[in-house]
């Protein structure tokens, strides 16, 4: 990955912390929401990771006149790197929320 993706992957971040703090924990249909909608956030991201480098991967093979390459090890690799980060900004948002909630009471 390149630097516009890690800049992506920042501002994925933010987006992710902020929709993470924006909605109160005590109305059970904002929190379903707001569960809904970063779930979809994720599948969308993730959609957008392996079909990026599947359609990077079928382009070379079939442009290059080349042996047939595949990049599917590293799409998984993206991927999984993806789904830690996601539960590194889970933490990080539930750690923020429990501490703003400390300092209110």
């Amino acid at each position: 990955m390149g630097i516009s993706e890690t800049v992506f992957m920042l501002v994925y971040g933010v987006l992710f912390l902020f929709t993470l703090q924006s909605f109160s924990s005590s109305n059970k249909i904002l929190v379903y929401i707001k569960s809904a909608l970063l779930i979809a956030l994720y599948v969308f991201i993730s959609n957008i990771i392996w079909f990026t480098y599947k359609g990077e991967e079928s382009h070379i093979n079939n442009h290059s006149g080349y042996e047939a390459i595949s990049f599917t090890g590293e799409a998984i690799l993206w991927l999984g790197v993806f789904s830690i980060y996601n539960i590194i900004l889970l933490m990080l948002g539930t750690y923020l929320r429990r501490k703003s909630h400390s300092v209110n009471t």
